[in-house]
């Protein structure tokens, strides 16, 4: 997106979760690595070098800021940590949530039952680290059964979203380690209407991820200061899916 001056390079995420603004490669950090040098453990002050501020879940496509100095990445992360970054993604969920504006306080951790997974735990106790996003209902398509859904994170935590969907109910379409896909996400599409079964798994067939885009990401750029703001549309395979729900004229 954008490659400037003081050591902070804008990227695309692809659905891999990698950043792939200057090649195929799919490990945005090793792109960045081999285009800017050293590749090794060390890294002398002021060498170019990729840095990681932040990352996107697999599956999640959009935008990422990557340091090329160690200065810039010091001063990205001190953003991130007083939570002066602000950072908007798109997703499309199972179901409409009932408030078309709310804010979801919880602690989240990994899951007693599957470690693999992160899972929601009351607010400010014993267990995890606070996450407070909070969303916007955008649109709601299926007569009910998905809805566009607009979030903006006051915290960065692991699978942050993805978890604060499930907890309200509404997990993200296709995210199967949620409870988005399978029988879950053709239930809620179909609403047990046996009509809207061919057209629930072609929306399932076209989404191979979780329903979830980086779309806006701004932050003090580390050498002059200046507030920096980007933006990626929609990748084509969310367009696709919001399109099929309104061509079926479910909305």
């Amino acid at each position: 997106v954008a490659d400037g001056e003081g050591g902070v390079e804008g990227g695309l995420g692809d659905s891999s979760g990698h950043t792939t603004t200057r090649s195929k490669d799919r490990n945005g950090s090793s792109m960045l690595t081999s285009s800017r040098g050293d590749s090794r453990g060390g890294v002398a002050p002021g060498v170019l070098r990729p840095g990681i501020v932040h990352r996107l879940d697999i599956g999640t496509s959009g935008l990422l800021v990557v340091a090329k100095r160690e200065a810039a990445q010091r001063h990205l992360a001190a953003q991130f940590k007083a939570r002066t970054v602000s950072r908007i993604y798109t997703s499309i969920t199972l179901g409409c949530p009932r408030e078309s504006h709310g804010r979801v306080l919880t602690n989240i951790d990994r899951d007693s039952a599957d470690r693999k997974r992160m899972a929601a735990y009351p607010y400010g106790g014993g267990r995890g680290r606070v996450a407070a996003s909070n969303y916007w209902v955008l649109s709601e398509a299926g007569a009910g059964g998905a809805a566009v859904v607009e979030w903006k994170l006051d915290t960065g935590r692991t699978h942050q979203i993805r978890v604060h969907a499930r907890h309200i109910g509404h997990p993200l379409l296709c995210d199967t380690t949620y409870g988005g896909g399978g029988a879950a996400a053709i239930n809620a599409l179909t609403r047990n209407r046996s009509s809207r079964q061919t057209l629930a798994r072609q929306v399932l067939a076209s989404l191979a991820r979780p329903a979830l885009h980086a779309r806006t990401l701004a932050f003090d750029h580390p050498a002059t200061g200046k507030r920096m703001a980007f933006e990626a549309m929609l990748p084509q395979d969310m367009l696709h899916v919001t399109e099929l729900l309104k061509d079926a004229g479910w909305a």
